[in-house]
C-alpha cells in the first residue's frame, strides 16, 4: 500500500472522538480525507485487541475501493466522480454499480464495504464537515468481519454518532 507524499498534518494528536470510537468499539478508527482520486489516512488509533486491523497513516487506496471512498464519492458532483473513474479506468459496469453505491451511501449518511481493500476486513465511513456542511474527511471503523458482522447497526451508529460530533470544528 503506496504511501502518499505532500499531504499535510492534520492534527498533533488523535482527537477525542475519534480516540472514543476505537475504545468504545474496541476497533480501529481512521481519519480519511480524500487527495486526487485516492483516499488518505491522515489519521489513526489502533484496536488493541489480539486479532484486529491495522492501518497506517499515510496509506492510500483509489477512492473506487472500500467504504471510505464510496463515503468520499458520494459527497462529491457526478462531475468529479466521472473524472475519478476515468482516471482508475473503471468499466462501465463498474461505474454503474460504484454510483449506485454512492447514491445509496449519500442518502444513508454511511457506507459500508467487506473484503473490498484488504480480505475479511468490515469498514464503515461517515462524513465529517466544515460549519459550511462541506466535505473534508470521514471517519472510519475498520474490525475483521467475523467480530463486526454481529454488530454492524451498533458499529454504524456509534461511526456516524462520531463524524457527527467532529463535523463543523473543521476549518
Amino acid at each position: 500500500m503506496p504511501n502518499v507524499t505532500g499531504i499535510p498534518a492534520w492534527r498533533a494528536e488523535p482527537s477525542p472522538p475519534t480516540c472514543e470510537l476505537s475504545q468504545d468499539s474496541g476497533e480501529l478508527a481512521a481519519f480519511i480525507v480524500a487527495h486526487g482520486a485516492e483516499s488518505v489516512c491522515v489519521e489513526t488509533i489502533e484496536s488493541t485487541q489480539a486479532l484486529r486491523c491495522s492501518y497506517s497513516v499515510g496509506t492510500s487506496h483509489p477512492l473506487t475501493l472500500g467504504a471510505s471512498g464510496t463515503m468520499l464519492m458520494a459527497l462529491m458532483s457526478r462531475e468529479q466522480r466521472a473524472e475519478i473513474f476515468d482516471f482508475h479506468d473503471v468499466d462501465a459496469p463498474s461505474r454503474t454499480r460504484l454510483e449506485q453505491a454512492c447514491e445509496s451511501a449519500f442518502r444513508a449518511g454511511y457506507a459500508v464495504s467487506l473484503s473490498e481493500v484488504e480480505e475479511g476486513v468490515w469498514c464503515v465511513s461517515s462524513p465529517v464537515t466544515d460549519l459550511n456542511g462541506e466535505l473534508q474527511a470521514v471517519v472510519s471503523l475498520m474490525a475483521p468481519a467475523q467480530r463486526s458482522l454481529e454488530r454492524q447497526a451498533e458499529l454504524i451508529q456509534q461511526t456516524c454518532r462520531t463524524a457527527l460530533s467532529l463535523s463543523g470544528g473543521i476549518k
